[in-house]
């Protein structure tokens, strides 16, 4: 397989990569806003515990920290995909650093036997 279609080839998958990493931080973005979303319910839900008596007091605290429960598996689960996320992006950008090291090594050999064929042709 030649440089070109070796190129080709890491570009696709340094494209497939960029691809995975943007759905990534879509989904992020996804979670962030069910956070967020999930945060004014709980709000809401404070708001209701105030205004009812002590009894739905109770029962709404236990909702609460249900939510304050799930809210902190929620964000657990969004650091977990943040680090995910980098440790995908450096090493992606690691593999593409390491071809274009071939690439480069790869073009100096090219280029020193074309040097060397045509100092042969010259004897």
């Amino acid at each position: 397989m030649g440089c070109v279609a070796q190129k080709k080839k890491v570009e696709k998958q340094i494209y497939r990569m960029e691809t995975q990493i943007k759905k990534l931080v879509q989904q992020n973005e996804e979670m962030t806003n069910q956070i967020n979303t999930m945060r004014e319910q709980e709000q809401l839900l404070s708001q209701l515990c105030e205004q009812r008596s002590e009894r739905q007091r109770i029962d709404l605290t236990a909702l609460t920290d249900e939510l304050n429960n799930r809210f902190e598996k929620l964000r657990n689960d969004l650091k977990q995909i943040d680090i995910i996320c980098e440790e995908q992006k450096q090493a992606k950008l690691k593999e593409m650093l390491e071809w274009k090291n071939l690439f480069d090594k790869l073009d100096n050999v090219s280029k020193n036997n074309l040097s060397q064929i045509s100092e042969e042709d010259e004897y």
